[in-house]
């Protein structure tokens, strides 16, 4: 662990030592978090990838909500929210299943509307599906939000096809509620006449609290 990172974490535990008495509103802890991270970057932009990356690494070892959410701070408000970099860090943001933050980064995927990401924004909502537990997220929203974000990708010029086709990948999955979400968009983006439409997207999907169900040999 290189010093800067160090660094990093004595302050925020600081920061959090002199919150103790909730003397900051909500907004200023994130902004002051935030800057901490920012104020070690390096001016380089290579040098701040990867020391963004160095530092959510020690986030995931050590499963610290606060650093990563400090993390997101930084790369929310202090980078240009057009650039490659900013959204290379949110993906690698967003692959941290065992924190509920990540929920909220998959909306810039949907603004900006990048089909570079498509193959990105498939992988990562199917490899959190077992994670839901962990993150209370029972209904899929951080798979539900993949798909708005393919769905917002397959309406740019070169970005339609494979991101519908990541939906109809999806639309496949366990559990239903989350092939649910993917098919919701496929009838959103290609209309209900289509042949890759379903009918029963009015019928409610039930939660599988059980899901994902351990085979056999698991006992």
């Amino acid at each position: 662990m290189r010093d800067e990172a160090k660094d990093v974490l004595d302050e925020l535990k600081k920061l959090q030592q002199m919150n103790a008495d909730n003397s900051y509103s909500s907004r200023e802890l994130y902004v002051k978090a935030a800057k901490i991270v920012y104020d070690k970057f390096e001016n380089n932009l290579n040098e701040k990838l990867q020391f963004t990356l160095e530092l959510i690494d020690i986030a995931k070892e050590n499963k610290d909500r606060s650093l990563l959410d400090a993390i997101i701070g930084a790369n929310d408000l202090f980078f240009e929210r057009t650039s490659r970099i900013y959204l290379d860090i949110n993906m690698e943001i967003a692959k941290q299943f065992w924190s509920s933050s990540i929920e909220d980064i998959i909306g810039s995927f949907q603004f900006l509307r990048d089909p570079t990401y498509i193959d990105q924004l498939h992988k990562v909502a199917v490899d959190s599906l077992p994670s839901w537990k962990e993150r209370q997220d029972e209904n899929q929203q951080f798979f539900r939000k993949c798909t708005w974000a393919l769905g917002e990708i397959s309406t740019r010029e070169f970005g339609e096809h494979r991101a519908i086709d990541a939906l109809l990948e999806m639309a496949k999955v366990e559990p239903p509620v989350a092939a649910y979400w993917a098919k919701k968009q496929i009838n959103r983006r290609l209309g209900k006449d289509s042949p890759y439409a379903d009918e029963d997207m009015d019928q409610i999907i039930e939660v599988d609290f059980d899901w994902p169900h351990s085979s056999p040999q698991d006992g």
